[in-house]
């Protein structure tokens, strides 16, 4: 059995345990759905596991602010997304409530597959006017007394907190819940107060969503701050799930984070929930995430979420995110089980058949894109000017090249004629014969080929211009390749499409990505029905015997695959259908090299939904 088809089942197993997963504890609420279920499920089969695994997590700012850039700083920083985003619905501004502009985020998150939390600075309910967040001396019972003014400005906010939890319940997203955070502090009207009265206020805002308002897609999540009394505020386990410590400091230790022993020995899941380095205000985005990572695993064994909270703390806003995001041990939005968070339903278990042959395709794909003369190669495109340009890797050259002797060689394009005169004293080959002046061919199945060391180029044609495609067998993306990442097989989206051809066959204008637009044949299209929509495809023609090629993008584009789109290739019909396998869709060689030029799809090909199949980004550099 290979590595990888032992993955493919591996995984398979894991999302078949995931989906049936219960809570090692009851949930808070009896009426959890069943996502809920499964998602907090998973916390305690984390909880439960010895080894150190963290669900990584990113708050993205409050109420009309929230944006989706702090996640897209990591994944452009790290090639990962975090496993989950955090929300607070508090409009500052306002001094009120906004869940709008929030669950817009959180909800293209949760359907790209990631999981998603929210909280809210309370607004003080004392005050008529909103706000004042940080105002001292309130009783908390107050917001318990019925026909009191303070109690109808505490339910009116409550209403308006259920009514954004409830559009996300409609939507099939479960919510980590995290109220009256950092209780154990005094800086917040709720802080610091008696014990029994926050928990008479714990209960009742726990009692009033889930029984009045009928929300069951809520993990009540506990966290106080670092310090004193972080347990004499529990609520009991009839009431939470998670549990974790808010913490802003450099050193992941007891000596700076104290409180965990007390909440380490109530039997729930924990994890930071929230995490900063430096302090609480100022950080100077100089700070070594792999430190939090080691000293979690060296003194808060329990640990298995945390959260980096707001742009200043992010880990792509200081060091070594890269490093601290590709450790085995963060758990990443791709590495989280499928089907744990999302539209759909978990997959199917797939045919092993069908893994086999889909494995072995996928190693092939490895062994073509690694070889001395694959795309990895790379290391220049550079076009041709009328004329004569010089070439060599000194800086005085028209054509600059990135390695090679400082003088190689005068190529002189004229009347679309390219020749080649060798430099004084350059050293080279041409077809694997040593270099004299000669006309370097660039049209049909063999160009010229110019060799030098470990590298070699040659003319190609695309539209109206010539460029030099330079290879090095050595090049450092060769021998850096980072591999590649799929989602989990899922063999819906193997698809029998209807073959409509086209006679004669269309011409359609494909531009690409380097902005050259050209007719290419179109000998027909294939038709599926999806999410109630029909689909017509159009692929292009690459010539007798070659199977039908699909230039696609959807929207996972820039959010978990390639943002220019995927390749797709298909056997060519047969008795009028046409298999779409969307488990082989591929990123195209731009994916992994600037210097090559792709095709773009064309708009018949950018479709209105994700397809959550096939490769997905790839983490090594490309640019």
């Amino acid at each position: 059995m290979t590595k990888l088809l032992a993955f493919c089942l591996a995984a398979l197993t894991l999302l078949s345990l995931t989906a049936a997963a219960a809570p090692a504890q009851p949930p808070a609420d009896p009426l959890l759905n069943e996502r809920g279920r499964a998602i907090l499920g998973y916390f305690h089969q984390l909880q439960a596991a010895p080894e150190l695994r963290l669900v990584s997590g990113q708050f993205l700012n409050f109420g009309p602010g929230v944006k989706l850039d702090g996640a897209r700083k990591i994944f452009a920083t790290t090639g990962h997304w975090p496993a989950l985003v955090s929300v607070d619905y508090t409009d500052f501004k306002a001094k009120g409530i906004d869940t709008h502009t929030p669950n817009r985020v959180l909800l293209d998150y949760w359907r790209a597959g990631g999981l998603v939390s929210a909280s809210t600075h309370l607004n003080n309910p004392a005050r008529p006017e909103g706000g004042g967040q940080r105002d001292k001396d309130v009783r908390l019972a107050d917001l318990l007394v019925p026909g009191t003014a303070v109690q109808a400005r505490w339910l009116h906010q409550l209403d308006e907190l259920a009514a954004g939890l409830q559009e996300l319940q409609a939507a099939g997203v479960v919510v980590l819940w995290r109220p009256f955070h950092e209780m154990n502090g005094g800086w917040f009207w709720w802080g610091a107060k008696e014990p029994a009265d926050f928990i008479r206020a714990w209960r009742q805002m726990f009692d009033y969503f889930t029984t009045q308002k009928g929300l069951h897609n809520l993990i009540w999540v506990y966290s106080p701050n670092k310090g004193a009394h972080t347990a004499d505020y529990y609520p009991g386990d009839g009431f939470v799930d998670l549990i974790g410590l808010d913490a802003y400091t450099d050193d992941i230790d007891p000596a700076h984070i104290p409180g965990y022993p007390e909440l380490a020995a109530i039997n729930k899941p924990f994890g930071f929930t929230e995490y900063g380095p430096h302090g609480a205000a100022n950080p100077p985005g100089d700070y070594d995430y792999r430190r939090f990572l080691a000293g979690v695993a060296e003194n808060f064994p329990r640990a298995r979420f945390f959260l980096s909270w707001d742009m200043k703390w992010n880990p792509a806003e200081n060091k070594f995110a890269r490093e601290f995001y590709n450790d085995p041990r963060v758990i990443t939005r791709e590495t989280l089980p499928a089907g744990l968070a999302g539209d759909a339903p978990a997959a199917p278990a797939a045919d092993a058949g069908y893994v086999q042959a889909l494995t072995a395709w996928r190693a092939e794909r490895v062994a073509a894109l690694t070889t001395p003369d694959g795309w990895l190669t790379l290391i220049g495109r550079h076009q041709l000017a009328p004329g004569v340009n010089t070439v060599g890797s000194a800086d005085d050259n028209s054509i600059k090249l990135a390695a090679g002797p400082p003088y190689l060689a005068q190529i002189t394009l004229q009347d679309g004629r390219v020749t080649l005169t060798p430099a004084p004293g350059a050293i080279f080959e041409i077809d694997g014969q040593p270099a004299g002046p000669a006309e370097l061919v660039y049209r049909g199945d063999k160009p010229t080929m110019v060799t030098f060391g470990p590298v070699n180029f040659y003319v190609m044609e695309r539209g109206d211009r010539l460029y030099l495609r330079v290879k090095d067998r050595t090049a450092e993306r060769l021998r850096n390749f980072a591999g590649l990442d799929y989602f989990p097989v899922d063999p819906a989206w193997r698809i029998e499409a209807q073959w409509v051809p086209f006679d004669p066959p269309h011409q359609v204008p494909i531009t690409n990505r380097i902005g050259q637009t050209a007719p290419a044949p179109v000998p027909g299209k294939a038709v599926f029905t999806r999410n109630g929509r029909t689909i017509e495809l159009l692929p292009i023609d690459e010539g007798p015997g070659e199977p039908l090629f699909f230039v696609i993008s959807d929207l996972t584009a820039g959010d978990g695959t390639y943002d220019a789109g995927r390749f797709l290739y298909a056997d060519r019909p047969v008795d009028g259908k046409v298999i779409l396998d969307f488990n082989r869709a591929q990123n195209p060689p731009c994916a992994f090299t600037p210097f090559a030029t792709c095709p773009l799809p064309p708009k018949e090909n950018q479709l209105p939904f994700r397809i959550p199949a096939g490769e997905r980004s790839y983490r090594g550099p490309h640019g």
